[in-house]
């Protein structure tokens, strides 16, 4: 589903990502890890097309998106769900209509916020907040709901979105761990019971462990681990976070 072969970016003299190949499977749940700076959030912006390669090839649903223009540009995105450490929802606004607001590519925006898309629409953003548990917060603004509930909307709206591919840049780094447990949770579901392909940038190595099928470590824009959650070691983590304070003490090491 996802295919990096030396994909290299560069902003200025400063590279972000350096000769970075990749394969991720359809249904893989994948943390994406490292230091701040290591190039973790360039990496999902390449794969969502945000970022153009300065050189090497990143392909994804089969689309190279660093050819993608215009239409074919926003028809990839559509098909690539995003979730934000900080939301990017619409405060103001209810769960539903922000959940309904992943149906914007395939209706008009003022049909979303007016709430007079069709049923069908309608039906999978109260189904969408349903799986993620806020059925019973459905008419309640965002800006009253605490963080884990409004990335459970976050959630929510990509569900309705229904996108191939699931991009999450820090998804639990402002959430306490019962929050981030839950959204987790939610992120695993979408690769292991519905097949979309996740890609999640975490810090906490605990969590990455827990959750991950596999683990791809950068370190100054390059891949020094790509193995299963199982097989990485607590040395490697040590070395990969080079002295930082990180939650080593999991089981899966």
């Amino acid at each position: 589903m996802i295919y990096c072969d030396n994909l290299t970016r560069a902003f200025g003299t400063a590279t972000a990502l350096d000769r970075v190949t990749l394969k991720v499977a359809e249904g893989e749940f994948v943390a994406l890890v490292g230091s701040s700076g290591a190039g973790k959030s360039t990496l999902l912006r390449s794969l969502n097309g945000f970022v153009s390669p300065t050189a090497g090839l990143v392909v994804v649903a089969g689309r190279d998106v660093g050819a993608l223009r215009g239409r074919d540009l926003q028809r990839h995105r559509s098909e690539v769900g995003m979730i934000y450490q900080q939301f990017h929802l619409v405060e103001r606004a209810s769960a539903f209509r922000n959940a309904l607001s992943g149906a914007a590519s395939r209706i008009s925006a003022w049909r979303t916020w007016l709430a007079a898309a069709p049923v069908a629409e309608r039906a999978a953003a109260l189904d969408a907040l349903t799986r993620v548990g806020l059925a019973d917060r459905w008419a309640q603004r965002v800006d009253t709901l605490s963080g884990g509930q409004r990335q459970r909307v976050a959630v929510a709206r990509t569900l309705v979105q229904n996108p191939r591919v699931v991009l999450a840049d820090e998804p639990v780094a402002s959430l306490d761990p019962a929050s981030a447990e839950r959204v987790l949770t939610l992120l695993a579901s979408l690769a292991h019971d519905d097949g979309r392909t996740v890609v999640a940038s975490l810090h906490q190595v605990e969590f990455a462990s827990r959750f991950c099928d596999r683990i791809v470590a950068l370190d100054h824009g390059h891949v020094v681990i790509d193995a299963p959650t199982a097989q990485v070691t607590t040395d490697q983590w040590e070395t990969l976070y080079h002295g930082e304070q990180h939650d080593l003490a999991v089981e899966a090491v």
